[in-house]
């Protein structure tokens, strides 16, 4: 699957997103930049991340493997106003740094583990495992019947 197949938009205008993906702009200025709307930058964004998704996707890994656990805060973004079913599991944070903004040092239950492996054939396997410090029951878990 390509993520260029089905689509209205140019080759150049892909290869420009994808440049300005590595570099991390905002939102409306990705959308300028390429000369599209907000909702088109959505799609293009979900339809490179899905390739990457499926090109990452591997079942099991072998030979020799090296291992790592790599921690990301967990993220509510989103408009949750109009749900009903959606309550925030936390404090909201605000944006920029407050003398009153208690950080937590270390690994907290704030963060999200996600266990990486990549074998010697370059083929990777990663997903998330748990919220906070990871245990070896959960390392093996994860890893059960996925190498070789």
């Amino acid at each position: 699957m390509s993520p260029f197949s089905n689509t209205k938009l140019s080759l150049d205008r892909w290869l420009k997103y994808c440049e300005l993906m590595i570099l991390g702009l905002s939102i409306r200025k990705f959308a300028e930049e390429i000369r599209v709307g907000v909702k088109t930058y959505f799609y293009m964004r979900h339809r490179i991340l899905d390739v990457i998704n499926l090109s990452l996707k591997n079942d099991k890994i072998e030979g020799i493997v090296e291992v790592d656990e790599y921690f990301i805060k967990e993220s509510f973004k989103g408009n949750h106003s109009k749900s009903t079913i959606f309550a925030m599991p936390r404090n909201h944070r605000k944006r920029g740094k407050s003398k009153n903004d208690k950080k937590k040092r270390g690994i907290s239950k704030e963060q999200i583990c996600i266990e990486t492996a990549i074998d010697r054939k370059g083929n990777i396997l990663m997903g998330a495992v748990c919220n906070g410090r990871i245990t070896t029951n959960q390392i093996v878990n994860f890893f059960d019947n996925k190498i070789c």
